[in-house]
């Protein structure tokens, strides 16, 4: 039998189409817990109901280390915004164990803008008992030491090399410090773990971490967890709208820390409404030539008016010393509108009642359209059924 010239076109097509679909033996597309997309400068994480951009990247590295994230389901989610620009020296003029932009002797940039370099590695997957699968990458650079913002070359070229670590487990692992223990969460938490090891020591009494904290739409208060002398850990409330800059480089709020293994920052709503967090580790490190030891640190904030910067302050007593420290930043997922899959899930029952109940009116109002229909109620009458009159 003879084919047309049409028909044998689509056999061939759909042999093609056979071909392509049928896997290569020794081929398996592997699967993990989290969907995720690397871009020439972050990587887009899509894990449960948290979706984070990380930033720098492995392509053309850009930006400085930061996390842009939001809810991946509520369509209403803020995006947070966390990151990490700058490093400070400082001398502790006042002795208040916390740092002020006055108190800055030097500046160190971690912004690509300031010819910073970043190498980071692709993603990768481990696996490990406690947290099963694990998603991470790492970045890292060598920064240079600036006498003053003001100068455009620095004053040391290759002062210090930092290093950052941005993890995602499957699981919620139980971590811990001298403080007691502390959750990451799994799926919706990413660990931040940053190294700062100093090349040239430069005499100053500290060094600063500045974190730059926002949450957008209507998240606009900050909670932080503070020891305010009574028995419970009490929450300060923050305004990001208020602008406390104008209060000059003197102006800060030392951070009366707790005795929690982890300090908090927490996003919430006007009604308080918590949906994300910023947690630093209670418990920096710093390693010498002969071991590791807990180095002592000071917390201070104040807000902008778009946002809230927080300062971390590193008291190291030698040189030569390398600083690790621990953050975490995630969301809360009790602060999110329900998906409505889950909703239904959950009042299963009440939406059963529900649903017959309004079937069963529906079936009684037909029953009974269909009775008047059948005996003729609400039949309008016609001038010759009208009855006769009575003399």
């Amino acid at each position: 039998m003879l084919l047309s010239p049409l028909t044998r076109y689509s056999l061939a097509m759909l042999v093609v189409v056979a071909m392509i679909s049928i896997p290569v033996a020794g081929v398996e597309q592997e699967e993990h817990f989290l969907e995720y997309s690397e871009y020439n400068f972050a990587v887009n994480f899509i894990s449960g109901n948290l979706t984070a951009t990380v930033t720098p990247a492995t392509i053309a590295p850009r930006d400085w280390p930061r996390i842009i994230f939001k809810h991946t389901t509520d369509i209403l989610s803020p995006t947070f915004d966390v990151g990490i620009s700058t490093i400070y020296l400082f001398n502790d003029t006042n002795d208040d164990k916390v740092f002020s932009l006055s108190e800055a002797t030097h500046i160190a940039y971690l912004s690509s803008l300031y010819n910073v370099t970043w190498n980071a590695t692709a993603v990768e997957f481990g696996n490990d008992t406690l947290g099963g699968e694990y998603a991470w990458l790492r970045a890292n650079a060598v920064i240079g030491l600036f006498d003053s913002p003001e100068d455009e070359y620095p004053m040391i070229d290759e002062w210090a090399n930092v290093t950052f670590w941005f993890r995602i487990s499957q699981k919620t692992v139980t971590r811990s410090n001298s403080y007691g223990n502390y959750a990451v969460q799994g799926m919706v938490d990413v660990r931040i773990n940053f190294e700062l090891e100093v090349l040239q020591q430069v005499n100053a009494s500290g060094i600063v971490l500045e974190q730059i904290l926002s949450g957008g739409g209507s998240t606009d208060l900050f909670m932080i967890r503070e020891d305010v002398g009574l028995s419970t850990p009490q929450l300060t409330i923050a305004d990001s709208r208020d602008d406390e800059t104008v209060n000059g480089d003197n102006f800060t709020h030392p951070m009366r820390e707790t005795l929690l293994p982890c300090q908090d920052f927490l996003f919430a709503k006007e009604d308080q409404t918590v949906q994300a967090h910023y947690r630093i580790c209670s418990e920096p490190y710093i390693s010498y030539d002969y071991g590791i030891a807990q180095v002592p640190m000071g917390i201070s904030y104040y807000t902008t008016g778009n946002g809230l910067v927080a300062h971390s302050a590193y008291f190291p007593a030698e040189s030569n010393e390398t600083i690790s420290h621990e953050i975490i930043v995630g969301i809360d997922e009790s602060g999110f509108t329900p998906r409505f899959r889950d909703w239904l899930k959950d009042n299963l029952p009440m939406v059963m009642i529900v649903a017959g109940s309004i079937a069963a009116v529906i079936s009684i109002a037909l029953l009974v359209l269909i009775l008047r229909k059948h005996r003729g109620w609400g039949k309008k009458r016609s001038a010759t059924d009208l009855p006769e009159k009575k003399n």
